[in-house]
């Protein structure tokens, strides 16, 4: 029913071990500050000071460093410009192909050579949606490779000159959604965690011509779970609840249970109706994807550059 990959990568760590690798090696004790950092720096080597406002923190990590990262990149991508075109596209598009050859200005036949280089060598995975005929959807498997490639790859010229203006206008413009895709990935992940009574046994990202739905689970007692997930600066109102209650009844899927994520929490409404059908998962709720304080000591360091 659910999304499968069609390439799976030894190459790189699974998200959710990157992540808590990344939150122990960083000694982290905000999820919001985590996630968001974990966006960009998620995957290279290197302890960045946290403790530093975001943007220095790029620039003396990543931008200063330009010349470092630009040779590994050309070493996965074999400098190879149609290649970049479509990391580029694919960073800053909505994930599905079509989109991110229109954004790469490529045609069908070159992009699908490209995607195909890209998936094996380990930089891209396609997802597929429980419709078989929809096409899939294209997602990196390191986060600061995504990041690269939407805002520095670019605009490199001025970077590489020491220009920084462009760069920052162009990532506070996108920050928000750019940091949404890792948090609804996170959030696949939570899902997971949080249901042990009942085990997840498959859960994916759905979507279809006319229906988005951030994820849709089965528990291996055969229930479904829906979830939106909302990475915003406002409380989770009940249309909300409304919106993806209507996506599930356009998708003729059968809920058991509805999940709502949060990054700001829930008004007064929602929490209202919280139940054994309507579960509610805030920012604090994090907490369960990252391991105990005993087990911490034993996670390995999983940078990838």
């Amino acid at each position: 029913m659910l999304q499968k990959d069609t390439m799976i990568t030894s190459q790189h760590p699974p998200l959710l071990q990157q992540f808590r690798s990344f939150y122990f090696q960083n000694n982290f004790t905000n999820f919001e500050e985590a996630i968001e950092r974990f966006a960009i720096f998620g995957g290279i080597s290197g302890v960045p000071d946290h403790h530093m406002p975001l943007l220095p923190l790029i620039k003396m990590h990543i931008l200063d460093r330009y010349e470092h990262y630009h040779r590994q990149m050309t070493s996965m991508t074999l400098s190879d410009s149609i290649y970049h075109s479509l990391l580029t596209g694919i960073a800053l598009g909505d994930g599905r192909v079509h989109s991110a050859y229109k954004r790469a200005r490529i045609a069908s036949d070159i992009g699908d050579a490209a995607l195909r280089y890209l998936c094996e060598s380990g930089m891209i995975r396609q997802i597929h949606s429980a419709i078989e005929s929809v096409e899939p959807k294209l997602y990196f498997n390191v986060p600061f490779v995504r990041f690269w490639f939407a805002f520095v790859s670019p605009i490199f010229k001025g970077i590489r000159e020491g220009d920084y203006a462009e760069f920052e206008v162009h990532y506070l413009n996108r920050k928000q959604e750019f940091t949404e895709w890792v948090f609804k990935q996170l959030c696949m992940e939570l899902i997971r965690e949080s249901f042990k009574d009942d085990p997840i046994v498959e859960i994916g990202h759905y979507w279809n011509h006319d229906v988005e739905i951030d994820s849709i689970a089965k528990t291996r007692s055969g229930k479904t779970i829906a979830t939106t997930c909302k990475y915003t600066h406002a409380k989770i109102r009940k249309n909300e609840l409304s919106k993806l209650q209507q996506q599930c009844h356009m998708a003729h899927i059968s809920v058991d249970t509805f999940v709502m994520v949060s990054k700001r929490g829930f008004s007064n409404e929602v929490k209202a109706l919280k139940s054994r059908n309507l579960r509610l998962f805030s920012i604090k709720s994090f907490k369960n994807l990252v391991a105990t304080e005993e087990e911490k000591n034993t996670i390995k360091k999983h940078n990838t550059l």
